[in-house]
């Protein structure tokens, strides 16, 4: 369980966590620690955004067909 969301977006996107495990059930218990390295990976989370909301195109009534008549990109913040 983490204290907080780990969103890639919005911080780093590798953690190196401490890991104690700890003996209970002996009079003399023993400990151990490991580093865990955690990679956030990219998620498909974030919507598309256009440059603009509103689009105004004209288009020739005999445009052939097949004819290229615009070209729209989008971005948005994930990766890939």
């Amino acid at each position: 369980q983490t204290a907080a969301i780990l969103d890639r977006e919005q911080g780093a996107c590798l953690y190196l966590v401490d890991v104690y495990a700890i003996e209970k059930s002996t009079a003399f218990p023993r400990t151990q620690r490991a580093e865990v390295e955690i990679t956030l990976q990219d998620i498909n989370d974030n919507p598309p955004v256009f440059p603009t909301d509103m689009l105004d195109l004209t288009v020739e009534e005999n445009i052939g067909d097949g004819s290229k008549i615009m070209q729209l990109t989008a971005m948005d913040a994930d990766e890939g």
